[in-house]
């Protein structure tokens, strides 16, 4: 039976209830409040079995919104940014609403808009549409940064503060494993799936905690219950909604201005903030920079921040709350100092300037990637620290309105953090990443160095934004010399976004500022592409298949090219170094891959003699690199560190005969710039595609050149690395038999250029000896002194001999 219906059925029952409620309101103002400090409807006086669940989804909803904050690649700033920027305004509004309506009303509100817009990011057809998408989130993210502090102060005693605020408080995360594997929108789309979640449970477990809103809902059940329309709320004598929201959305700006400590407060705030969200964008560059470190690695980049952060979040949740009891037991005040939690500014303010001092110069004198790492968890742990004790400070301060309070800092912070990551690019052009750290501490600083990959990044992005190539984001391809290269994702309509690969050309290598080498290489590449792309056919043998990349795009402007992404973009040459991934190569597909490549080589000679325009091999002459900047890192090595006059003289007369050549040549066609897709030893016998990329090198030249470039980076592979099963001599016999004949001179030529390439090669081995340099040079010297003399005899026996086998 219900409780009414026995009250209707008992009328004495019905009265003494009305009278018990009665006990909490004043007969003179009919005003309703608590029964006493104790009334267990009180939230403070909640059992933690109710409070356990509410703590819970706030903790969930606010780690939900910062984390997705800087889900995106560091490459993509400003969607960071616009995010931070909605962040920023989003509290101002849903703090004041959440002092009229209630907390849950405005949770639950947050949550389902949330979830709307993500699905909107997700789907975005272009980067317009994303920003403002991004916006909304940040916006409607906002909810949690509003409310979850005045959550907390609305149901946790002030000495228990300290050991829940940690929790609601969480720091930006990084989505790029993600991104790499299955592309940008699935980020959006793991936040959906969090926040419906985070949606669903909220509806099962949040309740109101809000005492002036519980109050309300309290005197209206008693004037329905008693017809007395004069009840009302503590503190609510029947202010019109419309006026208490204006005076409520009024809070935050008064409070700010108004409270000198809030102001301070909030300043430090940002600019922790911004620099925290600086630190975030340059760690994945620094690490792939400076360290080379592969995707896969990148993704543990950041956790010395997290172990840095959870430190001081252990450190922190356990002994801010005994100072705070300590201390106010020792005034012997009925409630402790709110100026007690500010003791962890103090460790904070040496923590932070000396953790990112310490990251930025241990990165940029690239000593060991731990140290680096080291700085940056002690960084995070400054981080926490500051942000706990102005958090708790401002909790415990401004208590019933702690909302509106932590909005106005909130507003200042987020604005710092999306503007600080833009300012961050002009910074590590300028300066590097060693002084970028101090001015962040506040040095004066003067001048600057070479660009990073995050300018090169945020050049091309901007310049493509408002194209068919927008990139969602870019993030480095390893392997590329001479330009910077990157695998870019493409803001588009379907579902799995298509990757291309992006190339941008400076005046320099990328890393070697000091090597200066002509942008005009860019032409040559987009030239020789377009050309072979369009007349040259791919070479089919067995089941591998030799070609070379789609040409998507060419801005001469910026000297960008965008290509066709072939697969994860390892080469041959990594391949065939790593002793797992050599063994899926079997001794067939290693013979096979062999001859299809000599095939590939032989018809693209043919083509180039037969079949190349006047207006490719013009373009080609105008813009190639000269042979004397290519040669002094092949035939200049070998020159330098041999005194015979003989061997010089011979070198010197092949040199000119080369660059005299009318001959068209890739120039480095080498197993480094053979891109395999498919080859897997699941797969045994399953369609292979070869990719012959970075044609900059592209020249006049001898044909000799390709053939024995690519034996020499086999040769070495089996003479100098490790050549498990003889692949890579399988390989160069089935190259040689794949080309066809040689006539007795090309073969002459060859077998001299690799032999100057093998030894070049090993002038860059830190692990060759002294004594081995010795005996490789006079080995290397004999041999070109009986290439030059034309030795057959002599040159079959030798490391060479497969050339003259097919004359």
């Amino acid at each position: 039976m219900t409780e009414k219906a026995e009250q209707q059925r008992d009328p004495s029952s019905n009265s003494n209830a009305l009278a018990s409620r009665s006990e909490s309101v004043k007969a003179a103002d009919n005003v309703v409040d608590w029964d006493g400090s104790n009334d267990p409807e009180m939230p403070m006086n909640w059992p933690t079995r109710k409070k356990a669940p509410i703590v819970i989804v706030v903790t969930l909803s606010r780690f939900l919104t910062t984390f997705a904050s800087s889900m995106m690649s560091p490459a993509l700033t400003l969607t960071l940014s616009i995010y931070m920027v909605g962040y920023a305004i989003g509290p101002l509004l849903f703090a004041p609403l959440s002092e009229v309506y209630g907390r849950s009303r405005i949770y639950h509100t947050g949550h389902i808009w949330y979830t709307i817009v993500s699905v909107g990011c997700a789907l975005s057809p272009n980067t317009g549409a994303l920003l403002v998408f991004r916006l909304l989130a940040g916006f409607t993210g906002g909810v949690p940064v509003a409310n979850a502090g005045g959550t907390i102060a609305d149901m946790i005693p002030r000495n228990r503060h300290g050991l829940l605020a940690p929790i609601t408080n969480s720091g930006p995360g990084s989505g790029r494993l993600l991104a790499e594997t299955k592309g940008w929108r699935w980020i959006f789309w793991l936040m959906t799936i969090l926040s419906g979640v985070t949606t669903i449970v909220s509806f099962i477990l949040l309740q109101e905690t809000y005492s002036p809103v519980l109050l309300q809902r309290k005197a209206a059940q008693l004037r329905r219950e008693t017809g007395n329309q004069l009840l009302h709320a503590r503190g609510n004598a029947n202010v019109p909604t419309k006026q208490k929201v204006l005076q409520a959305l009024r809070w935050p700006a008064v409070l700010l201005c108004t409270h000198p400590l809030l102001m301070l407060g909030s300043v430090y705030m940002g600019f922790v903030y911004g620099v925290t969200y600086l630190l975030f964008t340059s760690i994945p560059l620094v690490f792939r920079d400076l360290y080379g470190w592969s995707e896969g690695r990148l993704g543990l980049a950041p956790l010395g921040v997290g172990i840095g952060s959870l430190l001081a979040l252990l450190v922190t949740g356990r002994y801010s709350d005994r100072m705070y009891v300590r201390q106010q037991q020792k005034l012997g005040h009925e409630t402790g100092l709110p100026e007690c939690r500010l003791f962890f500014l103090f460790p904070a303010t040496i923590a932070l300037p000396f953790g990112l001092i310490l990251y930025g110069w241990t990165a940029q004198f690239q000593t060991h990637w731990i140290l680096p790492i080291i700085g940056s968890a002690i960084f995070g742990g400054g981080m926490i620290f500051a942000f706990n004790s102005v958090h708790t400070y401002l909790v415990d301060v401004f208590s019933k309105y702690a909302a509106s309070a932590l909005a106005a800092v909130s507003f200042i912070r987020c604005i710092s953090g999306g503007a600080l990551p833009l300012c961050g690019p002009r910074l590590y052009e300028r300066l590097g990443y060693g002084w970028e750290s101090d001015l962040s501490q506040g040095h004066k600083i003067p001048v600057g160095m070479e660009k990073s990959h995050l300018v090169v990044m945020n050049v091309i992005m901007e310049e493509f934004k408002d194209t068919p190539y927008a990139f969602s984001s870019l993030s480095v391809v390893g392997g590329g010399l001479m330009n910077f290269t990157y695998r870019g994702y493409l803001m588009s309509l379907c579902d799995d976004p298509p990757s291309v690969i992006v190339k941008h050309a400076e005046a320099y290598w990328p890393g070697s500022v000091g090597i200066s080498v002509p942008t005009d290489r860019c032409f040559v590449e987009q030239t020789m592409l377009h050309a072979v792309g369009d007349t040259l056919p791919a070479v089919m043998h067995d089941f591998i298949c030799v070609r070379t990349p789609q040409l998507y795009h060419f801005s001469p402007k910026s000297h960008t090219i965008i290509l066709e992404n072939m697969g994860d973009n390892k080469s041959l040459d990594d391949i065939l170094n790593n002793a797992t991934t050599s063994k899926s190569i079997s001794s067939k597909t290693a013979t096979s891959i062999g001859r299809a490549l000599g095939i590939w080589a032989a018809s693209f000679h043919n083509w180039t003699r037969k079949e190349m325009k006047k207006d490719v091999a013009l373009s080609i002459r105008k813009h190639q690199i000269s042979h004397e900047f290519l040669d002094k890192f092949t035939i200049g090595k070998f020159l330098a560190n041999t005194i015979d006059p003989l061997v010089r003289r011979y070198i010197l007369e092949e040199q000119g005969r080369v660059r005299e050549s009318l001959d068209v040549v890739h120039g480095d066609l080498s197993t480094r710039n053979i891109v395999p897709q498919n080859l897997s030893p699941q797969n045994p016998g399953h369609p292979v595609t070869l990719a012959i990329v970075d044609w900059e090198t592209c020249r006049y030249g001898s044909h000799a050149e390709d053939i024995a470039l690519m034996m020499f980076s086999l040769y070495k592979q089996h003479y100098l690395d490790s050549d498990n099963g003889g692949r890579a001599m399988k390989m160069i016999n089935g190259f040689i038999r794949g080309y066809g004949r040689l006539d007795q001179e090309l073969a002459f030529k060859i077998a001299i250029r690799v032999v100057i390439c093998l030894f070049a090669w090993t002038l860059y081995r830190p692990e060759v000896t002294k004594d081995d340099m010795e005996e490789i040079t006079g080995i290397s010297q004999q041999l070109i002194i009986k290439g030059s003399e034309k030795d057959q005899a002599w040159l079959e026996k030798s490391l060479v001999g497969c050339l003259f086998g097919h004359l």
